[in-house]
C-alpha cells in the first residue's frame, strides 16, 4: 500500500513539474494578401519532426483556428519547435508556411502569427506554326534544380490543352523558378513502328518546346511567382522537325523474350525518384526487336526490363543506356538487361569508433534516379546497419542511385561515400560501374563542428524567421555549392544552430527569400560569398556568429 501510494505522489509531483515548466503558443493566420483572419486553418506542432533519441519520430499535435484566426497551444513543453499551417483561401489557393519558435520554462508565446502566401497560376495557349490552336497537347511546369553535381529537372504540375489550345496550371508555389515546356501527348508505342523507311515521307515529329520557343533548355525563359501572381498570355509555338526511328534489339542476360521499354528525354531528366511524364513505353515480342518512330532529335535514356509477375518485386532483369539522335536514324541499337545484384557495405568511424557513444545503427537508403522504387526495393532500405559493421543490400538493379543516410548520430557527420574505392559523396551511386564486386563503404566523423548563428539587424535587434545559409568555402561552382551547403530556418529570437559540419572555413549568410537549388538562386549565393560573415570551424569547435540579414 505504502509502494502504491508512493508511487502515486512520484506522479503526481512529476506532472506538476511539467505543468509548472510547460508554456504557451498561440497567435493569429490571416492572409498575407488581404491581411483577413483565416478560419479552419490547420496549424501542427513538430509535425513529423525527429526526436532527440536517434530514430525516434515524433508524430506532432494539431489545433485548427477558429473564426477570429486564432489558435493556441498550451501546456507545451519548454525547447525549440517547429509550427507547420495549412489552410485553403477563400479564393481556392493552397497556402502553406512554417516557422520554428523557442520556448522556455512557463513563458507565454501570445503572438506567433502567420501570414499565409497565395499560390500563383500561368495559363497560355499551344499554337502551331499557322498560329492555329493545338488541343489535348500537355504542358509541364519544371523546375530546375542541382542535385549530386547535375542540373536536372523536377516536374511539378502538368496540364492538357482544351479544344482552344488553352492551358492554365494552378497551385504553384511562389518564390521558386520553372520553365514552362509543351509536348506531345504519346505514352504508349507500338514495339515496331510501321513509319516509312524514308525520311521525306514521314511526317513532321513534335518536339518539346520550352517557353518562349525553343527546343534547348539553356534557351527557356524562367519564371519566378510572385505571392498570388496569375500571369496570363504564355503562349508557345510549338514546333516541328524532321522525324528519326530508333532500331535495335532489347534483351535480356538470360536469353531472348519480351521485354518492357522506356524512352525518355535526358534533358528532362528527374532528380527525383520519379521518371520524366514525357515518355514512350510499350512491350517487344519474344525477339525483342524495336523499331520506335516519331522522335525528334536529341539526347534520350532506353530502359529496357522483364515484366516482374508482381509489381511490387524488382524485375530479374533491367538495363538503361543513352540514346543519341543527330541527323540520322540509328540502328543496330543493343541494349542487354542485366539480373539483379547485391551490394556488399561498411559503415566505420574515421579514426576508430568512439568509447562514449554506444554503437549506433544507420539506415543506408538507396532513391532510384529517374524511375520509381518498387516496394520490396524500399523494404530493404528498412534495416538497421550497424557502425562499425557490414551489411548487403539484395535486389538491386543497375542504375544510378542517390545514396541518402538516416538516422546518423547527433554527435556524427557523413565523412565520406564511396564505392569501389572512389569518392561519390556529391555524385549518383552508379551501380554495376565499378570493376569486379564493389562494395559501398559509408564513413562517419566525430571531428565535426557547429555553428550557432544569431541574426540581427544593425540595431541588434533579432531578426525572425530569416533562413541561415553556409557555405563551404571549398565549394567553387554552383553544382558544388548545391549539394554541400547548409541551411535552416531561425526562430523568433533570430537563432539557429547548424548540425554537425566538416571542419573548414565556411561562409555564413542571413538572407529573407527561401533557399533553394535552381541555378538562379544557388548563382546568387555563389556571387555573395565574399559579403558573406567568415567563419573557421575547427574540430569538434563550437563556434558563435552574429550577421546582418542582407539579399544577395
Amino acid at each position: 500500500m505504502r509502494l502504491a501510494l508512493s508511487l502515486f505522489a512520484l506522479a503526481a509531483a512529476l506532472f506538476a513539474q511539467a505543468q509548472e515548466n510547460s508554456g504557451v503558443i498561440a497567435g493569429v493566420v490571416r492572409d498575407a494578401s488581404t491581411g483577413q483572419p483565416v478560419a479552419n486553418a490547420k496549424v501542427w506542432a513538430n509535425r513529423g519532426a525527429f526526436g532527440a533519441t536517434p530514430g525516434t519520430y515524433v508524430s506532432g499535435i494539431e489545433t485548427v483556428t477558429g473564426a477570429d484566426g486564432r489558435y493556441a497551444f498550451r501546456s507545451f513543453p519548454p525547447g525549440r519547435h517547429r509550427l507547420d499551417v495549412s489552410a485553403w483561401l477563400d479564393s481556392g489557393d493552397l497556402a502553406v508556411v512554417e516557422r520554428y519558435v523557442r520556448l522556455e520554462a512557463g513563458q507565454e508565446l501570445a503572438s506567433v502569427d502567420f501570414a499565409l502566401a497565395r499560390m500563383a497560376s500561368i495559363s497560355g495557349r499551344v499554337l502551331d506554326h499557322n498560329g492555329e490552336p493545338v488541343p489535348k497537347t500537355w504542358v509541364f511546369l519544371i523546375g530546375r534544380e542541382y542535385s549530386l553535381g547535375t542540373l536536372r529537372s523536377s516536374y511539378r504540375k502538368f496540364a492538357e490543352t482544351n479544344d482552344l489550345g488553352e492551358y492554365t496550371l494552378n497551385l504553384v508555389w511562389p518564390g521558386r523558378s520553372y520553365l514552362v515546356v509543351a509536348a506531345e501527348k504519346r505514352m504508349k508505342v507500338d514495339a515496331v513502328s510501321p513509319a516509312p523507311g524514308k525520311r521525306e515521307l514521314r511526317k513532321p515529329a513534335i518536339m518539346h518546346t520550352f517557353y518562349p520557343g525553343t527546343p534547348a533548355v539553356e534557351g527557356a525563359q524562367p519564371w519566378v511567382p510572385r505571392s498570388g501572381e496569375q500571369r496570363e498570355g504564355v503562349d508557345i509555338v510549338l514546333l516541328r522537325g524532321p522525324s528519326y526511328c530508333v532500331s535495335g534489339a532489347l534483351r535480356g542476360a538470360g536469353g531472348r523474350g519480351p521485354l518492357r521499354f522506356i524512352l525518355e528525354p535526358r534533358r528532362l531528366e528527374q532528380s527525383s525518384s520519379r521518371g520524366t511524364v514525357v515518355q514512350l513505353h510499350g512491350v517487344t515480342g519474344p525477339d525483342g526487336r524495336i523499331r520506335i518512330c516519331g522522335l525528334p532529335s536529341g539526347e534520350f535514356r532506353l530502359t529496357a526490363y522483364a515484366q516482374p509477375a508482381d509489381w511490387a518485386i524488382p524485375p530479374d532483369f533491367f538495363g538503361s543506356g543513352p540514346v543519341d539522335i543527330g541527323d540520322d536514324d540509328v540502328e543496330d541499337l543493343t541494349l542487354i538487361a542485366q539480373p539483379k545484384m547485391e551490394v556488399p557495405g561498411e559503415t566505420a568511424w574515421e579514426g576508430g569508433a568512439p568509447e562514449s557513444l554506444p554503437p549506433p545503427a544507420i539506415r543506408v537508403w538507396l532513391n532510384p534516379i529517374g524511375r520509381a522504387s518498387f516496394s520490396q526495393e524500399r523494404s530493404a532500405f528498412e534495416a538497421k546497419r550497424p557502425v562499425p559493421g557490414t551489411f548487403t543490400i539484395p535486389q538491386v538493379l543497375l542504375g544510378e542511385y542517390e545514396v541518402e543516410l538516416r538516422d546518423v548520430p547527433d554527435e556524427a557527420y557523413v565523412k565520406d561515400i564511396l564505392y569501389g574505392g572512389q569518392s561519390i559523396r556529391h555524385q549518383p551511386l552508379r551501380v554495376g560501374s565499378a570493376i569486379g564486386n564493389a562494395s559501398l563503404r559509408i564513413v562517419l566523423g566525430l571531428d565535426g563542428g557547429t555553428v550557432a548563428v544569431r541574426a540581427a539587424d544593425r540595431e541588434g535587434k533579432p531578426a525572425a524567421d530569416v533562413h541561415i545559409v553556409l557555405l563551404p568555402d571549398a565549394a567553387l561552382t554552383e553544382a558544388a555549392l548545391a549539394d554541400s551547403l547548409a541551411t535552416g530556418l531561425a526562430d523568433q529570437m533570430g537563432y539557429w544552430m547548424s548540425g554537425r559540419l566538416a571542419p573548414g572555413k565556411y561562409h555564413v549568410l542571413a538572407v529573407r527569400a527561401p533557399i533553394n537549388k535552381s541555378p538562379e538562386r544557388i548563382g546568387q549565393l555563389l556571387r555573395s560569398r565574399s559579403r558573406a560573415k567568415e567563419v573557421e570551424v575547427g574540430p569538434k569547435a563550437e563556434v558563435q556568429v552574429t550577421v546582418e540579414p542582407a539579399e544577395p
